[in-house]
């Protein structure tokens, strides 16, 4: 008889089971072919100028990486982490709504939940709404996504350039000279490199002299002159079997969009990723041991010998997250990686986005998902990985130290014994394994990711100490080291596991539990009548097995709560 409860209990789930086949809201999700159609009518055809199958083939990897639920689809939550990374990684956009905070690190939904109101209208939000369900995404449906942003974001730079026409008087209709594009160009990048620091109601009259002060504001501006002139010659030869060759090349608002997509695509890779590079190595030429970390007054004097200003604030640092104060012995340090990555390093701006420093560990991410295609892996396979992998700092084959490979032991804590890549006390590994490409991941809520100027204004703080007040705060700082009988030359206790904790969170959710995503399916049914269905179950299997002596071993059921 115990045999005819345990029927019946199968029975029951395989109806839940159905039923939720049956539900149309889980069946929500449709493969991404009515919903490109559905937005190319919204946006207008050709709106992606062939960019989404990049999109797909550079999302895949990530992807088939992250944990998807039962239908292999990809909650909201781990699309917006992947949408932030695929920004960053392509192009350094660091765009609102998709940097991780506390508002929309879990969240069950992207459209609903007000995430992307600043980026999407709302028409094209609701078509998004209406082909997605709360069960998530596929990669065609997360590629039309990434490529509707990239699309919207691009019509952020033609608004820019068609102020740049205004302010200079410039027809927006119909051919221009050759120099009026050029100082129409120009000034887009004026405004795009320096408009977050100047007051709106400044704006107009700082632009007006924009082109002859921006070399004393800015000192890579010669070099960004010699990218947009390089990218108007190279628009000019990819066009030329198009154009009249009896005819003078065209100078035009249209042609100036056209460089202006180029100058976006290149700009971060050619011109920000080096200045990011110059930065970074420009610190580390004070860096404690192999650490990735200088001290407070290492970092001030370094600007002293640098065509660029280290200023920042030590409060402004610490909330940055740039800042290690683990070890009172030497004193704060700033950890490079981070501070690299910060808003006070973003080169540009514009309504929508930020251009920063790329990720350098992203890359190395990259190939560990490409590897292991799977959201988790044993430590001795990422062991074995991690040791060819090569950064800008570190030369692979390389043998992983003995607390490296013990670390990576810990925190085998997932399904089986594996590690969680995408969890934080992997990113913490990943840190101490490259700590001068991969930032230490701070625990959400714990730093800020405002700009200098905004974080100011809501902490009534100045966020830099003044490019004149450089010197003085090294003598200020030099004072206390002697005070406190600091040695500055012994790095024989650095040590990058200093920072290391035990905290653990999830960047993308797991996949819930067999028992979740059931009990999550039947909602149609009226969870009260699958309780007493499974209650009297439960009832008349126990009424009708025969009593054995003795206890029965106790099963626990784990799950994750994210």
């Amino acid at each position: 008889m115990a045999r005819v409860g345990s029927i019946f209990a199968c029975l029951l789930c395989f109806t839940m089971l159905q039923g939720a086949d049956a539900d149309p809201f889980l069946q929500k999700t449709d493969m991404g072919l009515s919903l490109l159609s559905d937005v190319e009518s919204a946006l207008g055809p050709g709106c992606f100028h062939g960019r989404l199958e990049d999109l797909k083939a550079r999302l895949e990897p990530m992807f088939v990486s992250l944990p998807k639920n039962s239908r292999n689809l990809l909650s909201h939550s781990a699309a917006r982490y992947a949408l932030h990374r695929i920004s960053t990684d392509r192009h350094g956009w660091t765009i609102s709504g998709l940097e991780p905070s506390v508002d929309n690190f879990n969240t069950s939904s992207l459209m609903n939940s007000g995430i992307l109101r600043e980026l999407l209208p709302a028409h094209i939000e609701s078509i998004f709404a209406t082909h997605i369900g709360e069960d998530g995404f596929t990669l065609q449906n997360l590629a039309i996504l990434a490529g509707t942003i990239d699309h919207l974001v691009r019509e952020d730079q033609r608004t820019i350039l068609r102020k740049a026409c205004e302010l200079l008087d410039v027809a927006t209709i119909g051919p221009i000279s050759e120099q009026e594009m050029r100082d129409v160009i120009q000034m887009y990048m004026v405004s795009f490199l320096r408009a977050n620091m100047i007051p709106p109601q400044h704006y107009d009259r700082y632009m007006a002299n924009a082109l002859d002060i921006i070399h004393k504001e800015y000192p890579g501006w010669p070099e960004t002159t010699l990218l947009l002139d390089d990218e108007r010659e190279t628009f000019a030869y990819t066009t030329k079997d198009s154009a009249n060759p009896f005819k003078v090349r065209e100078s035009s608002l249209q042609v100036a969009l056209r460089i202006v997509e180029q100058v976006a695509d290149h700009f971060p890779h050619q011109q920000s990723q080096p200045e990011c590079l110059e930065i970074k190595e420009d610190l580390l030429a004070y860096e404690r041991g192999d650490t990735g970390r200088v001290r407070l007054l290492d970092f001030y004097r370094a600007g002293l010998d640098s065509r660029f200003f280290f200023t920042e604030t030590e409060d402004y640092l610490r909330a940055l997250g740039a800042l290690d104060e683990s070890d009172a012995r030497i004193g704060p340090k700033v950890i490079v990686s981070n501070y690299v990555l910060a808003k006070s390093n973003c080169l540009a701006h514009a309504h929508l986005y930020s251009v920063c420093c790329l990720n350098e560990c992203e890359g190395l991410y990259g190939q560990l998902e490409q590897a292991i295609a799977e959201p988790q892996a044993k430590p001795e396979q990422i062991g074995a990985l991690v040791s060819t992998l090569s950064s800008s700092t570190v030369q692979a084959p390389r043998n992983l130290s003995e607390m490296l490979l013990r670390r990576l032991d810990e925190i085998a804590i997932g399904p089986g014994g594996n590690v969680m890549l995408h969890s934080r006390l992997f990113a913490q590994w990943m840190h101490q394994a490259f700590p001068r490409e991969c930032p230490y991941p701070h625990l959400l809520g714990t730093t800020t990711s405002l700009n200098p100027g905004d974080w100011a204004k809501q902490n009534g703080k100045k966020f830099s100490i003044g490019a004149k007040n450089v010197q003085g705060v090294i003598s200020s700082l030099e004072v206390a080291e002697e005070q406190a009988d600091v040695v500055p030359s012994d790095t024989s206790n650095d040590d990058a596991d200093l920072m290391w904790t035990s905290d653990e969170e999830h960047f993308v959710e797991p996949v819930p539990s067999l028992s979740a995503r059931l009990w999550a399916s039947v909602g149609s049914l009226g969870r009260g009548a699958v309780l007493l269905a499974l209650c009297a179950s439960a009832i008349f299997a126990a009424w009708a097995s025969p009593k054995v002596s003795g206890g029965c071993k106790d099963t626990k059921m784990e799950q994750y709560f994210v």
